[in-house]
């Protein structure tokens, strides 16, 4: 299908002279001239978002070399893409500009690779484009420009251009008039923060949001998390920690520290083996976030504190809702937006970690509830701002599974034929499959049973551990419910 649209699209802006090649470009790549890939003087592409069905495991120890920034994790390949594409351009005259969404910009597990690739000085400029620009999504996604020798000027220099609101709206589509391509174009040409000046200049938000140490400039900018070993705090918290990064990554930390201080229970569904989390992790991150973003930063001596209690996780945030909000408006869900920080709340929704539709504390209330557990409760506590995430006690088992956490989805499943259920069944039950149990339980010859494990390897279900007839197959590693 995505061939044939190429195609067409040639066919539609005149272009006679093309080559289009259908295949896999992460496992297969077909422009290759002997051991190496083509190189191009320009590469424009829109990679797959996000894809969680690939082989990490090959990409590992990739033949083409591809992999030299790091391997990106199982659940997004987008990385892998970029190495792909970096790795397809001439030395000398090679330019890229690749569509990603915004995650690229700012996730955790990919930080060392986006170091790498910053400190290799190949990125030009990260545009951000609005909401709704593409008929399949309303997300709002960047194109990040590449290129393998900068101008001397451009060296060690990164362009940020935000084109967010250069977004005309008609007939409910979205879509960049002329005048919006001449100014992202103008800006990107001038490579300048201010035009005519080349001045660079910090705010306060971009302290808090990009600073590696924020509390060195504002020291009440960091989360103080501790977890109790009961309902009640002590002097001798279990663990601890003073979280004091950027903030887009100080909500991620703090997310981690709740995850390996509460409980995770195994659940077994069909044939999926599901790590369950005692709290619903988009609710408690919403609540994280509105913390950073609205909390009253003019009070320079208390920090956002995170609790970790037996029967509760508390967030508590300095300062009151800022007027006209109430407690009680809160509580019915009755309330416009409103926030304290707007230039921070701002770049937080840049970076998705927030929305400005004031529909976040409606949000959380529904994730505690679709998890199986009591809804939220909001109230202050001397001077403190406090949502409280009550948990499931003794009950563990009231806890919900969602369906986004299942491995071998029922789509995934319909794919599979009656061995390969019968394989992910005993490495379910023994944490491990062999070729060997396969020929000996599925009466099948050795190549039969390698097809079979090969595919549930490329449907991103087992992967390979070892290598020859004593390789064992488990379930894959990074994906949170196995």
């Amino acid at each position: 299908m995505t061939s044939s649209i190429a195609r067409m699209n040639c066919f539609l802006h005149g272009i006679e002279d093309f080559q289009i090649v259908r295949g896999d470009t992460l496992s297969q790549p077909k422009f290759v001239e002997g051991d190496r890939l083509m190189q191009f003087d320009v590469c424009l592409a829109n990679p797959p978002c996000s894809i969680k069905q690939w082989d990490r495991q090959a990409f590992g120890s990739d033949p083409w070399g591809r992999n030299l920034y790091g391997t990106p994790p199982q659940g997004r390949a987008d990385y892998a893409f970029w190495q792909h594409i970096l790795m397809s351009l001439a030395p000398k005259t090679g330019r890229c500009a690749i569509l990603f969404p915004h995650g690229v910009l700012f996730r955790q597990e990919e930080a060392q690779m986006r170091r790498k690739l910053i400190e290799a000085d190949l990125i030009d400029c990260v545009l951000g484009l609005g909401p709704n620009l593409f008929y399949n999504s309303p997300m709002e996604a960047c194109i990040v420009v590449c290129r393998t020798a900068k101008p001397r000027e451009r060296k060690n220099r990164i362009l940020f251009i935000n084109a967010v609101n250069e977004v005309t709206r008609e007939r409910a589509q979205s879509f960049l008039t002329d005048e919006h391509i001449e100014r992202i174009v103008a800006a990107y040409r001038r490579y300048e923060n201010e035009p005519g000046t080349g001045e660079t200049y910090v705010t306060a938000a971009g302290i808090v949001l990009l600073a590696r140490d924020p509390s060195m400039v504002f020291p009440q900018c960091r989360i103080l998390a501790d977890a109790y070993r009961s309902t009640e705090p002590d002097g001798d918290p279990r663990d601890h920690e003073d979280i004091r990064i950027p903030m887009p990554l100080a909500v991620d930390r703090a997310i981690a520290f709740i995850d390996r201080n509460t409980r995770h229970p195994m659940r077994i569904i069909g044939l999926n083996r599901i790590r369950l989390d005692e709290y619903p992790v988009d609710g408690l991150r919403e609540a994280i976030v509105n913390a950073v973003a609205h909390r009253q930063y003019e009070d320079g001596g208390r920090k956002i504190i995170l609790e970790v209690f037996s029967d509760r996780v508390v967030v508590s945030s300095p300062g009151l809702p800022p007027a006209p909000i109430t407690l009680a408006g809160l509580r019915k869900g009755r309330y416009r937006p409103c926030s304290r920080n707007p230039v921070l709340a701002q770049c937080l929704s840049y970076f998705h970690r927030i929305e400005e539709r004031g529909s976040g504390f409606r949000r959380m209330r529904d994730q505690m509830l679709n998890h199986g557990l009591d809804q939220p409760l909001i109230g202050t506590d001397t001077g403190y701002f406090q949502v409280i995430f009550p948990g499931p006690g003794e009950n563990i088992e009231r806890i919900r599974v969602p369906e986004t956490r299942l491995l071998v989805t029922p789509a995934v499943e319909a794919q599979l034929n009656e061995r390969q259920k019968r394989i992910v069944r005993q490495a379910l039950e023994d944490g491990f499959v062999t070729a060997g149990w396969c020929m000996k339980n599925l009466q099948v010859v050795r190549d039969t049973a390698h097809r079979d494990l090969t595919a549930l390897v490329k449907l991103g279900i087992l992967v390979a551990k070892g290598a020859g007839r004593g390789a064992r197959y488990v379930f894959m590693e990074g994906i949170p419910n196995v």
